[in-house]
């Protein structure tokens, strides 16, 4: 929104090709670098005046000549002077008749008089002060339609908007805004057709967040955007109206993710860990909570929100209320969990990732045929376009995907329609488009996903590698020797593994589909969760790659490896019920699974002290994700660790400390335990910064803590990328959309 006179200088010097000695420029570069020894001209060819291009002395009579030719390019679109070489244009201003033809046929008369008055090539005859050019284009503005038989009534209520009110002062970027605003707006107002991009710097000091969910949601109307800001006072919602020049913090959001807007546009509902969906007016104002438990959501016409919650598609009323399901996994359809939903407008369908947040796919829902229909098996993160397509994420380009509401199906070709937009390491799309065209888009940084880094007790860190992958759940082996990886690569998830000291990472499994690795206690084995059409297992394959793979337990429900016990022959794991549970087996005597903690709460991230006899995990019966410790395997006491909420505790190689990440998990603390008997014996908050990756949910630790308690294995997010301090914008981008992927 702010105003600036810019003076590019002399952007681009001539060079010279070594073999042949000729100048290599092209006909709009400066003449630059000897060029400005005497009697060399200087300055860009095609707006060069005959004295400046002869190399004589100028004075501020040249800089007329360059208004007169900026003018005439603004008016008929086409550069006035122009060829192949610095030369060939330098001689077209010294010669060239001036094609005044070319000027649009309603062109008052007194501008063409100007015109002509700033391009007289005998200087002495030329328009002696810029001010003059003013007084020109007031009367213009003053009676645009002067002696023109063609010229329609002025109506009487038309602001006076540009130079009418006897501005002053000699800028002449207000000459130039005069003159368009009387191009574009001299016969009635009508909306822009032609594409053209804006870019939207976000406040001072502030920045979007690294690996927090989509952080950006335009109003229906398209002139309001909110989105998430990291700042000095801390996150927040802040809302951009397209009518003002700066954003506003939006009160009663701190700590807030993922928003997205009412239909009316007066509402922003958003996720607020670690797990609840509020409501507030975008004006701000008292928060109301919607639901609990709940995760991401969508607002309907019909005024419930759909929301997701443990891989199944829920819906509330706005009000709050008795939730129901709306639509759960389809494992036999390929589709074993739903995320990211977005309600098609007119409520008859609605979209969503499909998998773990991991570019699984994208799928549709139809509420009134009750079908679901796989759009693609490789995207994330989509979102509907009035022109017809499903829009989603493949790494760092956005794709579109032609589809008929009606008839509930694919009508052309995926095609890549943007590229260079922001895709977090755990699927989320940082892109929207309003219902009239007006994309916006956060730009991508200059690497994408996450890398393997060491951190220390006071967050420095140091590259394991230097590439930037999307990496999720390093381990380090109980005898710290190896680590082993989740690496997702065209929605296909591997394990790889590497020795910590040195060489490159090496494939272990080649499913597509292997996640959450954990290393047996003798180090000799990496369990994981491997995913089929319509099942789940938790697999064990040699670390070596050597033996067979073999399977521990199945389930029709998600489940995944936690923890195991210190001799290996009982293994903790969760399955993704409604409400997460922990469970454990006997895995050498073929035992039945048991449940560990089977209740109405969440219960997760379980880890096993070192020798095995204590138990650390996280669950919201507090109201809060807080961790608890509880003896293994008798129950005993239970004691809650965390202060103000706590997730993804890791144990110490000896079992005297105990790390978690704060609720908004930035935040890294460490906790000194004594056990007989049990107490906090210290707290402290080793670091709190956005650099390291938290995960796109708290469900599994995104970090592993080495043997000598020193240095933990992280995943570094490039949070502080300059790219994150701003937005991109597109006004008329259907257009372009139509043409990238066209519908039928």
């Amino acid at each position: 929104g702010t105003v600036k006179v810019l003076d590019f200088g002399l952007a681009k010097a001539v060079t010279s090709d070594a073999a042949s000695g000729s100048a290599t420029t092209s006909a709009t570069m400066s003449l630059t670098a000897s060029a400005t020894q005497m009697g060399m001209v200087i300055g860009t060819a095609a707006y060069m005046a005959p004295e400046q291009a002869r190399g004589t002395p100028v004075n501020q009579g040249t800089d007329v000549w360059a208004f007169g030719a900026v003018l005439y390019e603004m008016l008929t679109g086409a550069r006035l002077f122009t060829g192949e070489t610095v030369s060939d244009t330098l001689a077209s201003v010294l010669r060239s008749e001036l094609d005044w033809n070319q000027l649009p046929s309603d062109t008052p008369r007194s501008i063409k008089r100007l015109l002509r008055r700033c391009l007289e090539r005998n200087r002495t005859e030329r328009l002696q002060h810029i001010g003059d050019a003013r007084l020109e284009v007031r009367d213009a503005l003053k009676a645009p339609f002067e002696n023109r038989t063609d010229a329609p009534a002025w109506p009487a209520s038309r602001p006076r908007w540009a130079l009418a009110g006897g501005v002053v002062g000699v800028v002449l970027v207000t000459l130039i805004i005069g003159l368009v605003g009387w191009r574009l707006f001299g016969s009635e107002l009508v909306a822009p057709r032609a594409q053209f991009h804006l870019s939207i710097d976000l406040p001072e000091s502030t920045r979007l967040p690294a690996g927090a969910g989509t952080t950006i949601s335009i109003s229906p109307d398209g002139q309001s955007l909110v989105y998430v800001g990291d700042g000095v006072d801390g996150r927040q919602l802040y809302v951009r109206r397209m009518d003002e020049l700066r954003s506003a913090p939006i009160p009663g959001t701190n700590g807030a993710l993922m928003p997205f807007f009412s239909p009316d546009g007066e509402w922003i509902g958003f996720y607020m860990p670690p797990g609840q969906i509020l409501r507030v007016p975008v004006s701000g104002g008292e928060p109301f909570v919607v639901c609990d438990e709940c995760e991401e959501g969508s607002w309907g016409e019909d005024g419930d929100i759909i929301f997701s919650r443990n891989g199944t598609l829920w819906r509330v009323p706005e009000v709050g209320g008795e939730r129901e399901v709306l639509v759960a996994p389809m494992p036999e359809r390929g589709v074993d969990a739903m995320l990211r939903p977005t309600i098609i407008p007119g409520g008859s369908a609605v979209l969503f990732e499909i998998g773990s947040g991991q570019f699984g796919g994208v799928g549709v829902f139809s509420t009134e045929r009750q079908d679901l229909l796989v759009v693609t098996d490789d995207g994330a993160d989509p979102f509907y376009s009035p022109t017809g397509h499903i829009l989603f994420a493949r790494r760092n380009i956005l794709f579109a995907a032609p589809f008929d509401v009606d008839a509930f199906e694919v009508t052309g070709p995926v095609a890549p329609v943007l590229q260079g937009v922001r895709v977090e390491n755990g699927g989320a799309l940082q892109a929207l488009v309003s219902p009239e065209g007006f994309l916006v888009y956060a730009p991508a940084g200059e690497v994408t996903g996450t890398r393997l880094v060491w951190a220390g007790r006071d967050g420095t860190m140091e590259a394991v590698l230097e590439d930037w992958r999307v990496f999720y759940q390093p381990r380090l082996s109980p005898n710290g020797e190896q680590l082993v990886v989740e690496v997702t690569e065209q929605g296909n998830s591997d394990l790889w593994v590497r020795d910590i000291e040195a060489g490159p990472l090496r494939r272990l499994t080649t499913g597509a589909s292997a996640a959450s690795p954990l290393w047996t206690p003798d180090s000799g084995r990496i369990t994981f969760t491997n995913r089929s059409s319509d099942s789940y297992a938790i697999q064990s394959v040699a670390a070596d790659g050597t033996a067979e793979v073999e399977t521990l337990v199945e389930s029709a429900l998600p489940i995944f490896p936690e923890a195991w016990s210190s001799d290996g022959s009982r293994l903790v794991f969760r399955e993704d019920s409604p409400e997460p549970d922990l469970f454990v087996v006997d895995v050498r005597n073929g035992g039945s699974r048991v449940a560990l903690l089977d209740s109405d709460f969440w219960e997760y991230s379980a880890r096993l002290s070192p020798e095995g006899d204590w138990l650390a995990y996280v669950s919201d019966r507090s109201g809060l994700m807080e961790v608890y410790i509880r003896g293994f395997p008798e129950s005993g006491p239970e004691y809650q660790v965390s202060n103000g909420g706590g997730r993804s505790p890791m144990w110490g190689a000896d079992g005297t400390e105990l790390f978690h990440r704060g609720t908004d998990m930035q935040s890294m603390t460490v906790l000194s335990l004594q056990t007989e008997p049990f107490r906090v014996m210290r707290r402290e908050v080793l670091f709190e910064t956005p650099d390291f990756w938290s995960g796109f949910d708290s469900s599994s630790a995104q970090y592993d803590v080495r043997r000598d308690g020193q240095r933990l294995l992280m995943l570094n997010t490039n949070a502080t990328d300059v790219s994150r301090r701003k937005l991109h914008a597109v006004v008329g981008w259907f257009n372009e959309l139509e043409q990238l992927a066209p519908s039928p």
